[in-house]
């Protein structure tokens, strides 16, 4: 651990760990993120977690103020030119050259050049009609909803059939009362933010994923075959730190079949590794890089397969992925744990008797909390 971190420190030491903020990232984790402990969460790009002292404020806030309902009565503070007056910034974005570049493989990545205008005055707060922009009033006459609730009419009968809808889209889609507390209690997070600042934050993410999906690249079965498949705009090794903390990827045995993600999300829950698994809910770019037809897809539904179940390969093919993804509270030492629960898991070592590969007889070094439901782990099968 020590070698590897110093080497990890070599290269992205100017990047990791918050070195001009107030508290790095060691000591934010030991004094706010004490509930980790043993524990190594990989999934910030579903849910990131708060801190202690984030909550504390929240706590203090809400206990010392009053926030009643927060009914809106001026109606031009739904407006955005009256947004634009208190300081709200405006963005129109318009879509500009779609090209489309051929790869070696045959296949077709397109790139796309967006182009984002400042709304400067209220009498400028127009958006564009044409590339992605539209006006809400044509948006408003497709979002025809069939039920009303509170705050979203002028006026209405009970007993009869008798509705008269608000005038803006706004008003009309805005159901009952907002989450205002929450909405409050904002602050408190972008506080954070503030103190790390987001281009560190973005540096230090980027840097352990980058060291972890190189070191998953390098990972090997004693046939040369690789561990890991990676999915993403470019599959070769990095030394930047563009392609953000998030990595999606499924794992291969030494003969080339794959491990199902239900798998190795069960395997690392019992290592107590919190990651995610799926289609994260993007069905068009899961088909996409796991290669799967459409006709692989009506297959796959016909075979049963369907959203949150545990059919994760079917045809020999994977209907989902793993994903991990690092927050601005995540340590090297997540990263290095994370590594060897895949060295250790599913990496092929040596060979049995029969000439077939195994996988290491280590065992995965389980958290207190976790080693009661070890049982579990015989009924997984390889």
């Amino acid at each position: 651990m020590e070698r590897s971190m110093e080497e990890f420190l070599r290269r992205f030491g100017e990047d990791y760990g918050y070195p001009n903020a107030p508290k790095n990232v060691e000591e934010i984790r030991a004094s706010e993120f004490k509930r980790l402990q043993g524990l190594v969460y990989l999934d910030h790009a579903g849910a990131t977690l708060y801190s202690e002292a984030q909550m504390e404020a929240v706590v203090k806030d809400l206990t010392s103020n009053v926030y009643g309902n927060p009914r809106i009565q001026d109606p031009k503070e739904h407006n955005i030119g009256y947004a634009l007056d208190k300081g709200a910034t405006a963005l129109a974005v318009d879509i500009e050259d779609v090209k489309f570049h051929g790869l070696q493989d045959g296949t077709n990545e397109s790139s796309v050049r967006i182009l984002k205008h400042s709304v400067q005055r209220r009498a400028e707060a127009k958006f564009p009609q044409d590339g992605v922009g539209c006006k809400l009033s044509e948006a408003a006459r497709i979002l025809t909803k069939t039920y009303f609730s509170g705050g979203t009419v002028s006026a209405s009968i009970a007993d009869i059939d008798f509705i008269k809808r608000r005038e803006r889209i706004e008003q009309v889609l805005e159901d009952g009362t907002l989450s205002f507390l929450a909405i409050a209690s904002i602050r408190h997070g972008f506080n954070i933010i503030d103190t790390l600042t987001t281009s560190a934050i973005s540096r230090h993410t980027s840097s352990l994923a980058t060291y972890v999906r190189n070191m998953m690249m390098d990972l090997k079965h004693e046939n040369g075959a690789n561990v890991c498949t990676i999915y993403g705009r470019d599959i070769a090794k990095i030394s930047s730190l563009d392609l953000g903390p998030t990595i999606t990827f499924n794992l291969r045995r030494a003969d080339g079949s794959w491990y199902g993600y239900h798998e190795v999300e069960n395997l690392a829950s019992l290592s107590g590794i919190q990651l995610r698994t799926g289609c994260f809910c993007n069905p068009g770019a899961c088909a996409k890089y796991l290669g799967l037809s459409h006709s692989d897809l009506i297959s796959n539904y016909e075979a049963g397969h369907v959203c949150w179940d545990d059919r994760d390969v079917l045809h020999g093919k994977p209907t989902g992925a793993v994903r991990i993804s690092f927050g601005y509270m995540s340590t090297f030492e997540d990263a290095e744990k994370f590594l060897r629960f895949l060295e250790i898991s599913f990496v092929a070592k040596h060979k049995s008797s029969n000439g077939k590969s195994q996988l290491s007889t280590e065992a995965v070094p389980l958290s207190g909390k976790f080693s009661s439901v070890f049982s579990n782990l015989f009924s997984l099968t390889w």
